[in-house]
C-alpha cells in the first residue's frame, strides 16, 4: 500500500460547522465550560465585544466568517485543520484537501490545552443555558458526550495534533473565504 494511500485511509469525513452571524469563535474546548470565561461573557447587546475579549483573554479568538455551511477537515499528516464554504466544495468540485498556505493570511491563534479545539458561530453562545448545559454534559458525561452535544448545534470540534497541546495560528483566504489552522510556532520540547 502506497504512502498516499494510507494516508487517505487516515483521513475522515469532514464535520459540519454552519455560521450565522458572521462570526467564529475558535477556542479550547474546555473554556466554554470553564466559569470564568462564561463569566467575561455579558449575554445580550454587549455579548460581540465581551466575546472577543473573552476569547483573546483566554487563549482563542473570534474571526469573521462569512455565513453559511462550512465542511471542517483535519490532516494530521499536514498539521492543518481547513474550514471551506460548502457553497465553495459544491461549486468546484474542490474537497479542499490542498491547501496553499501562501494564500491566507494570519488572523489570530488559538491555544489547545485540551487537545481539542471547537469551532463555533460566535452569536450560538450568547445563550448561557447551552454554555450551562455543556458544562453539565461534561461534568457527568465526559468530554465525548460534550463534544457532541456541541456538534448537534451546529459546531465542530477537531483534535489539535500534539498530545502536549498546540498554539495554533488562525489563517484567513479572502478570494475563498476558507480558514485553516496549522501550527506557526515551532519549539522542540524534547
Amino acid at each position: 500500500m502506497s504512502e498516499d494511500s494510507v494516508h487517505e485511509q487516515n483521513r475522515r469525513p469532514p464535520e459540519e460547522l454552519e455560521i450565522n452571524s458572521g462570526a467564529m469563535l475558535v477556542v479550547d474546548q474546555f473554556m466554554l465550560g470553564n466559569p470564568q470565561f462564561v463569566g467575561k461573557l455579558e449575554f445580550g447587546p454587549g455579548f460581540k465585544k465581551s466575546v472577543e475579549e473573552a476569547a483573546l483573554l483566554f487563549g482563542g479568538a473570534v474571526v469573521p466568517a462569512g455565513k453559511g455551511k462550512y465542511q471542517v477537515e483535519r490532516d494530521a499528516q499536514e498539521s492543518l485543520i481547513h474550514l471551506q464554504p460548502e457553497e465553495k466544495v459544491l461549486e468546484d468540485g474542490d474537497d479542499g484537501r490542498e491547501v496553499s498556505r501562501e494564500l491566507f493570511e494570519s488572523v489570530g491563534r488559538v491555544f489547545v490545552d485540551t487537545r481539542c479545539v471547537v469551532f463555533v458561530d460566535a452569536g450560538l453562545i450568547n445563550d448561557k443555558n447551552l454554555l450551562d448545559e455543556y458544562r453539565k454534559s461534561r461534568l457527568e458525561n465526559g468530554e465525548k458526550q460534550a463534544r457532541d452535544f456541541l456538534r448537534s448545534k451546529g459546531a465542530s470540534v477537531k483534535y489539535g495534533f500534539n498530545r502536549f497541546g498546540d498554539e495554533l495560528g488562525i489563517f484567513h483566504n479572502s478570494s475563498t473565504g476558507s480558514i485553516a489552522l496549522w501550527p506557526d510556532v515551532v519549539e522542540d520540547i524534547s
